[in-house]
């Protein structure tokens, strides 16, 4: 058996071993992204993005 207090710790703790890390892009690859983001544009061609949401 659990005390609320510990069982409430427990989850904030796999709440936070779960998050993901943010990744930062470096000039290359912010260069990278835009390139495609345009052509795709002028292309009319879907892509599909994933962004990173605090």
């Amino acid at each position: 058996m659990m005390m609320p207090e510990h069982k409430v710790a427990l989850n904030e703790n796999d709440r936070e071993m779960k998050k993901r890390q943010r990744i930062e892009l470096d000039k290359q690859e912010c260069e990278d992204i835009t390139s495609i983001v345009a052509e795709s544009m002028q292309y009319r061609v879907e892509i599909s993005v994933q962004m990173f949401i605090n």
